[in-house]
Protein backbone atom coordinates (compact mmCIF):
# COMPACT_ATOMS: atom_id res chain seq x y z
CA UNK A 1 0.00 0.00 0.00
CA UNK A 2 1.40 3.11 -1.16
CA UNK A 3 1.89 5.88 1.87
CA UNK A 4 0.06 9.27 1.16
CA UNK A 5 0.81 12.70 2.63
CA UNK A 6 -0.84 14.29 5.08
CA UNK A 7 -0.54 17.43 3.29
CA UNK A 8 -1.67 18.57 -0.40
CA UNK A 9 0.11 21.86 -1.95
CA UNK A 10 2.24 22.52 -5.03
CA UNK A 11 5.61 23.46 -2.71
CA UNK A 12 4.49 22.78 0.60
CA UNK A 13 3.18 19.03 0.59
CA UNK A 14 6.62 18.10 1.07
CA UNK A 15 9.93 19.36 2.82
CA UNK A 16 13.34 19.33 0.61
CA UNK A 17 16.51 19.15 2.11
CA UNK A 18 19.91 19.66 0.59
CA UNK A 19 22.65 18.14 0.47
CA UNK A 20 25.25 20.58 -0.46
CA UNK A 21 27.61 19.54 -3.61
CA UNK A 22 30.83 21.23 -4.66
CA UNK A 23 30.93 24.48 -5.75
CA UNK A 24 33.58 27.28 -6.25
CA UNK A 25 32.28 31.04 -6.33
CA UNK A 26 33.65 34.54 -7.44
CA UNK A 27 36.75 35.93 -5.62
CA UNK A 28 35.55 38.19 -3.12
CA UNK A 29 37.66 40.98 -2.03
CA UNK A 30 38.05 42.32 1.38
CA UNK A 31 37.31 45.18 2.22
CA UNK A 32 41.03 47.09 2.50
CA UNK A 33 43.04 48.46 4.93
CA UNK A 34 43.55 52.32 4.48
CA UNK A 35 47.03 52.88 3.46
CA UNK A 36 48.48 56.73 4.98
CA UNK A 37 46.20 59.04 3.28
CA UNK A 38 49.37 60.84 1.72
CA UNK A 39 50.64 58.14 0.18
CA UNK A 40 52.16 58.12 -3.17
CA UNK A 41 53.98 56.00 -5.63
CA UNK A 42 55.80 56.57 -8.76
CA UNK A 43 55.32 54.12 -11.75
CA UNK A 44 58.69 53.98 -13.65
CA UNK A 45 59.31 50.46 -16.02
CA UNK A 46 63.01 49.85 -16.84
CA UNK A 47 63.20 48.28 -20.57
CA UNK A 48 66.41 47.33 -21.57
CA UNK A 49 68.75 50.52 -20.76
CA UNK A 50 65.26 52.44 -21.57
CA UNK A 51 62.74 54.11 -18.94
CA UNK A 52 58.91 54.62 -19.31
CA UNK A 53 56.56 56.37 -17.03
CA UNK A 54 53.29 57.93 -17.87
CA UNK A 55 52.69 61.51 -18.14
CA UNK A 56 50.15 63.69 -16.97
CA UNK A 57 51.21 66.80 -18.43
CA UNK A 58 51.86 65.91 -21.98
CA UNK A 59 48.51 64.08 -23.40
CA UNK A 60 45.86 61.70 -22.62
CA UNK A 61 47.96 59.01 -23.81
CA UNK A 62 51.63 59.80 -22.98
CA UNK A 63 54.23 57.55 -22.45
CA UNK A 64 57.75 59.66 -21.73
CA UNK A 65 61.05 57.94 -22.05
CA UNK A 66 64.01 58.74 -19.78
CA UNK A 67 67.69 57.56 -20.57
CA UNK A 68 68.94 56.60 -16.82
CA UNK A 69 66.74 55.91 -13.43
CA UNK A 70 68.00 59.08 -12.07
CA UNK A 71 66.23 61.37 -14.80
CA UNK A 72 63.38 58.88 -14.49
CA UNK A 73 62.46 59.48 -11.20
CA UNK A 74 62.75 62.83 -11.61
CA UNK A 75 60.61 63.79 -13.86
CA UNK A 76 57.63 60.99 -13.05
CA UNK A 77 54.75 61.81 -11.94
CA UNK A 78 54.02 61.24 -8.17
CA UNK A 79 50.35 59.21 -7.93
CA UNK A 80 48.10 59.19 -4.95
CA UNK A 81 47.26 55.60 -3.91
CA UNK A 82 43.66 55.73 -3.37
CA UNK A 83 42.02 52.15 -2.14
CA UNK A 84 38.85 51.21 -3.05
CA UNK A 85 36.40 49.15 -1.25
CA UNK A 86 36.71 45.77 -3.60
CA UNK A 87 40.56 45.69 -1.97
CA UNK A 88 41.57 47.18 -5.50
CA UNK A 89 43.49 51.06 -6.03
CA UNK A 90 43.56 53.59 -8.20
CA UNK A 91 46.57 56.07 -8.76
CA UNK A 92 45.60 59.25 -9.31
CA UNK A 93 47.53 63.01 -10.07
CA UNK A 94 46.98 66.21 -11.47
CA UNK A 95 47.62 67.52 -14.62
CA UNK A 96 50.59 70.66 -14.11
CA UNK A 97 49.37 72.34 -16.98
CA UNK A 98 45.29 72.64 -16.09
CA UNK A 99 44.98 71.19 -12.50
CA UNK A 100 42.30 68.59 -13.59
CA UNK A 101 42.62 65.20 -12.37
CA UNK A 102 44.35 62.51 -13.90
CA UNK A 103 44.39 58.77 -13.29
CA UNK A 104 46.12 55.68 -14.28
CA UNK A 105 43.17 54.10 -17.28
CA UNK A 106 42.83 51.16 -19.17
CA UNK A 107 40.51 51.52 -21.41
CA UNK A 108 37.65 48.20 -21.38
CA UNK A 109 37.56 47.90 -25.40
CA UNK A 110 40.95 46.10 -26.77
CA UNK A 111 41.98 48.33 -30.02
CA UNK A 112 43.74 46.08 -32.48
CA UNK A 113 45.09 43.60 -29.38
CA UNK A 114 46.54 46.53 -27.85
CA UNK A 115 45.72 47.67 -24.56
CA UNK A 116 46.98 51.63 -24.06
CA UNK A 117 47.36 52.63 -20.10
CA UNK A 118 46.84 56.32 -20.50
CA UNK A 119 46.53 59.10 -17.84
CA UNK A 120 42.68 60.60 -18.66
CA UNK A 121 40.66 63.16 -16.95
CA UNK A 122 37.45 63.95 -16.53
CA UNK A 123 34.32 61.41 -15.88
CA UNK A 124 37.06 58.84 -16.76
CA UNK A 125 39.08 58.79 -13.54
CA UNK A 126 35.67 57.82 -11.25
CA UNK A 127 37.13 55.58 -9.01
CA UNK A 128 33.94 52.95 -9.34
CA UNK A 129 34.61 52.27 -13.34
CA UNK A 130 36.88 49.02 -13.00
CA UNK A 131 39.00 50.90 -15.94
CA UNK A 132 40.82 52.89 -13.34
CA UNK A 133 40.96 49.88 -11.01
CA UNK A 134 44.92 48.39 -10.31
CA UNK A 135 46.44 46.07 -8.02
CA UNK A 136 50.13 45.10 -7.37
CA UNK A 137 51.11 41.17 -7.47
CA UNK A 138 54.19 41.72 -5.53
CA UNK A 139 56.11 42.10 -8.92
CA UNK A 140 53.79 44.29 -11.15
CA UNK A 141 51.02 46.29 -11.53
CA UNK A 142 47.59 44.62 -12.91
CA UNK A 143 44.86 45.60 -14.50
CA UNK A 144 41.17 45.00 -12.98
CA UNK A 145 39.75 44.83 -16.86
CA UNK A 146 42.74 42.69 -18.16
CA UNK A 147 43.69 40.88 -15.13
CA UNK A 148 45.78 38.35 -17.15
CA UNK A 149 48.88 40.93 -18.41
CA UNK A 150 50.53 43.60 -17.39
CA UNK A 151 52.80 46.51 -18.80
CA UNK A 152 54.68 44.65 -21.48
CA UNK A 153 56.24 47.21 -24.10
CA UNK A 154 55.11 50.91 -25.73
CA UNK A 155 53.50 51.18 -28.79
CA UNK A 156 52.82 54.20 -30.99
CA UNK A 157 50.80 55.94 -33.90
CA UNK A 158 50.51 58.69 -35.41
CA UNK A 159 49.27 60.93 -32.55
CA UNK A 160 51.23 59.43 -29.49
CA UNK A 161 53.16 56.67 -27.73
CA UNK A 162 51.93 54.63 -24.63
CA UNK A 163 52.12 52.23 -22.91
CA UNK A 164 50.62 48.91 -23.60
CA UNK A 165 49.49 45.74 -21.92
CA UNK A 166 50.84 42.63 -23.23
CA UNK A 167 51.01 38.81 -22.28
CA UNK A 168 54.09 37.90 -21.11
CA UNK A 169 57.03 38.78 -19.31
CA UNK A 170 56.19 42.77 -18.37
CA UNK A 171 58.48 44.92 -17.49
CA UNK A 172 60.23 45.48 -14.62
CA UNK A 173 58.95 47.76 -11.91
CA UNK A 174 62.19 50.29 -10.85
CA UNK A 175 60.44 52.08 -8.05
CA UNK A 176 59.47 51.73 -4.62
CA UNK A 177 55.77 50.51 -4.78
CA UNK A 178 55.95 50.13 -0.67
CA UNK A 179 52.91 52.19 -0.58
CA UNK A 180 50.67 49.45 -2.31
CA UNK A 181 51.45 46.96 -0.01
CA UNK A 182 47.59 47.39 2.33
CA UNK A 183 46.54 44.55 3.75
CA UNK A 184 44.06 42.65 0.80
CA UNK A 185 42.61 39.04 0.80
CA UNK A 186 40.03 37.51 -1.04
CA UNK A 187 38.51 34.02 -1.36
CA UNK A 188 39.90 31.72 -3.77
CA UNK A 189 38.02 29.08 -3.79
CA UNK A 190 34.99 27.58 -1.37
CA UNK A 191 34.18 23.96 -0.78
CA UNK A 192 30.53 23.99 0.24
CA UNK A 193 30.81 20.42 1.42
CA UNK A 194 33.38 20.63 3.80
CA UNK A 195 32.84 23.80 5.01
CA UNK A 196 36.39 25.24 3.75
CA UNK A 197 37.34 28.26 1.80
CA UNK A 198 40.96 28.93 0.41
CA UNK A 199 41.82 32.59 1.21
CA UNK A 200 44.65 34.87 0.15
CA UNK A 201 46.02 38.16 -1.03
CA UNK A 202 48.80 40.62 -0.26
CA UNK A 203 50.41 42.37 2.71
CA UNK A 204 53.86 43.24 3.96
CA UNK A 205 56.64 41.47 2.62
CA UNK A 206 58.11 39.68 5.91
CA UNK A 207 55.00 40.56 8.15
CA UNK A 208 52.66 38.08 9.95
CA UNK A 209 48.91 37.42 9.24
CA UNK A 210 46.60 36.49 11.77
CA UNK A 211 43.56 35.35 10.63
CA UNK A 212 40.35 35.35 13.34
CA UNK A 213 42.78 36.06 16.05
CA UNK A 214 44.54 32.80 16.28
CA UNK A 215 45.90 31.51 13.06
CA UNK A 216 49.51 32.87 11.79
CA UNK A 217 50.57 33.21 8.26
CA UNK A 218 54.33 34.51 7.02
CA UNK A 219 53.97 36.88 4.14
CA UNK A 220 56.12 36.13 1.02
CA UNK A 221 58.75 38.10 -0.37
CA UNK A 222 56.53 38.76 -2.85
CA UNK A 223 53.70 40.20 -1.03
CA UNK A 224 51.67 37.15 -1.10
CA UNK A 225 49.52 35.18 1.86
CA UNK A 226 46.96 32.23 1.64
CA UNK A 227 45.69 30.34 4.33
CA UNK A 228 42.26 27.47 4.02
CA UNK A 229 39.56 28.88 6.86
CA UNK A 230 37.77 26.10 8.16
CA UNK A 231 34.28 25.41 10.19
CA UNK A 232 32.66 27.97 8.08
CA UNK A 233 28.80 27.93 8.25
CA UNK A 234 26.41 27.93 5.22
CA UNK A 235 25.96 31.82 4.75
CA UNK A 236 27.85 34.24 5.25
CA UNK A 237 31.30 34.22 7.15
CA UNK A 238 33.46 36.92 8.69
CA UNK A 239 37.40 36.25 8.77
CA UNK A 240 38.98 38.73 10.49
CA UNK A 241 42.83 39.81 9.18
CA UNK A 242 45.32 41.51 11.19
CA UNK A 243 49.08 42.68 9.81
CA UNK A 244 52.13 42.47 12.29
CA UNK A 245 55.19 44.02 11.54
CA UNK A 246 57.93 43.23 14.10
CA UNK A 247 55.23 42.36 17.09
CA UNK A 248 53.06 45.53 16.07
CA UNK A 249 49.58 45.52 14.65
CA UNK A 250 49.71 47.72 11.41
CA UNK A 251 47.03 46.62 9.49
CA UNK A 252 43.76 45.19 9.69
CA UNK A 253 40.67 44.37 7.53
CA UNK A 254 37.53 42.05 7.36
CA UNK A 255 36.99 39.60 4.87
CA UNK A 256 33.40 38.25 3.54
CA UNK A 257 33.43 34.55 2.81
CA UNK A 258 30.07 33.37 1.36
CA UNK A 259 29.21 29.98 1.14
CA UNK A 260 25.80 30.27 -0.97
CA UNK A 261 23.73 27.44 -1.18
CA UNK A 262 21.11 27.54 -4.41
CA UNK A 263 17.41 27.95 -2.16
CA UNK A 264 15.21 24.32 -3.14
CA UNK A 265 12.27 25.08 -5.30
CA UNK A 266 9.65 22.28 -5.87
CA UNK A 267 6.25 21.44 -7.38
CA UNK A 268 4.26 19.17 -7.90
CA UNK A 269 1.91 17.05 -11.12
CA UNK A 270 -0.61 14.66 -10.21
CA UNK A 271 -1.88 12.26 -12.80
CA UNK A 272 -5.25 11.86 -13.35
CA UNK A 273 -5.09 8.07 -12.64
CA UNK A 274 -5.15 8.36 -8.70
CA UNK A 275 -3.08 5.47 -8.80
CA UNK A 276 -0.19 6.56 -10.31
CA UNK A 277 3.24 8.16 -8.24
CA UNK A 278 2.98 12.06 -8.63
CA UNK A 279 5.95 13.76 -9.97
CA UNK A 280 8.11 16.53 -7.74
CA UNK A 281 10.31 18.61 -9.84
CA UNK A 282 12.00 21.68 -9.12
CA UNK A 283 15.88 23.46 -8.95
CA UNK A 284 18.63 23.08 -6.16
CA UNK A 285 22.33 23.41 -6.04
CA UNK A 286 24.11 21.70 -8.63
CA UNK A 287 25.05 18.75 -7.56
CA UNK A 288 22.96 18.65 -3.99
CA UNK A 289 21.06 15.52 -2.86
CA UNK A 290 17.56 16.40 -2.12
CA UNK A 291 15.65 14.36 0.31
CA UNK A 292 11.69 14.68 0.50
CA UNK A 293 9.99 13.98 3.83
CA UNK A 294 6.20 14.18 4.61
CA UNK A 295 5.06 16.27 7.79
CA UNK A 296 6.17 13.79 10.49
CA UNK A 297 10.31 14.15 8.87
CA UNK A 298 9.86 10.74 7.20
CA UNK A 299 11.27 10.08 4.43
CA UNK A 300 9.67 9.47 1.03
CA UNK A 301 12.12 9.86 -1.85
CA UNK A 302 15.42 11.41 -2.99
CA UNK A 303 17.12 12.13 -5.79
CA UNK A 304 20.48 14.32 -6.80
CA UNK A 305 20.14 17.60 -8.86
CA UNK A 306 21.51 18.14 -11.91
CA UNK A 307 25.28 19.18 -11.98
CA UNK A 308 24.89 21.17 -14.29
CA UNK A 309 21.45 22.97 -14.42
CA UNK A 310 20.24 22.08 -10.53
CA UNK A 311 17.29 20.91 -11.85
CA UNK A 312 15.91 17.40 -9.87
CA UNK A 313 12.77 15.33 -10.61
CA UNK A 314 11.59 12.31 -8.56
CA UNK A 315 8.15 10.26 -7.97
CA UNK A 316 6.22 10.26 -4.64
CA UNK A 317 3.24 8.72 -3.75
CA UNK A 318 0.07 10.49 -4.53
CA UNK A 319 -2.15 12.16 -2.04
CA UNK A 320 -5.42 10.34 -3.45
CA UNK A 321 -6.21 13.86 -5.49
CA UNK A 322 -5.86 14.30 -8.85
CA UNK A 323 -5.37 17.96 -10.59
CA UNK A 324 -2.17 20.48 -9.90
Amino acid sequence: MKKTLRRVGAVGLAAATVVPGLSFGPAALAAPATPDAEATVQVIFKDGAKYHTASASTGPRSNVTYPDLASATQGAPRLGVKPLDNGLFALLTTRPSDGNPACLYIPPVEIAGIVQMRTWDGAECDTSDVATQWWFDGTTLRSAVFPSKAIGGVGENLYSNYLRLLNGTPLTLESDLSALYALVGKVNSIDLPARLASIGGMATPGSFIIVNGDEEVEVAADGSWSYQVSGLKLGSNSVELEQYENGVKTEESTLDVVLDVRPVSAAVSFPVDLGQDAMLSGAAQPGATVIVTDVDGTEIARTDARPGSGIWSTPIPAPNAGGD
